[in-house]
């Protein structure tokens, strides 16, 4: 009797356990495991229904160096983890993520700042952030999240339309911004030379 009553303990200590630290992983976000991959390591797989979870950007075009609102709704959720990819099914992030509201946090252990994840394990019901682009990309950008509803009920590769860019330069500069500082110091010096060459 006893030894059954010692194993029923641990047992249950064993089920409480889990149980915090499965609750507990809501309130941490994403692992530096989840980054590539974007997969809860939550012993179960993705919903393979239609999510009823959407990405809504304020503008659905982008210039150098330019910030858009973007909005994840659609029903109650507990975690997410949200990246602004060249692909939806890829790697690859661009620009950087910023919280809006307070409910996340872009210390995800996600390399670059591409990323944004929740630091509370709270029910939310939307989510506001900012992209801002930034690098010398003018490919389409897409904002893509795995929205976590429960433990073991998640939805991958929830994405955003394509933002397409909008401005006139075949690409952006290292910063995000077009350049055009550049050229119109270039076309001084330019005019300048000119002038010069003109008096001697």
């Amino acid at each position: 009797m006893c030894n059954i009553s010692m194993l029923r303990y641990v047992v249950y200590v064993l089920m409480m356990y889990y149980l915090v630290t499965s609750t507990d992983g809501y309130s941490i976000g994403a692992p530096m495991g989840a980054c590539d991959t974007m997969t809860p390591s939550h012993g179960a797989v993705a919903q393979t229904s239609p999510s009823s979870y959407t990405i809504t950007p304020s503008s659905s075009t982008f210039d150098c160096g330019e910030s858009i609102s973007i909005t994840l709704s659609g029903g109650t959720f507990k975690g997410f983890l949200c990246q602004a990819r060249l692909d939806v099914n890829g790697s690859s992030t661009v620009g950087t993520l910023e919280e809006s509201d307070g409910s996340s946090s872009t210390t995800n252990k996600c390399a670059g700042k591409a990323s944004i994840t929740q630091n509370s394990g709270t029910d939310k019901t939307t989510l506001q952030f900012t992209w801002t682009h930034s690098g010398e990309s003018t490919e389409d950008i897409y904002i893509v999240c795995t929205v976590v509803q429960t433990q073991i009920v998640f939805w991958e590769n929830v994405a955003s339309t394509a933002l397409t860019y909008s401005g006139s330069l075949t690409k952006c500069n290292s910063s995000g911004s077009g350049g055009i500082i550049s050229s119109v110091v270039l076309m001084c010096i330019c005019i300048a030379f000119g002038a010069f060459k003109t008096f001697i």
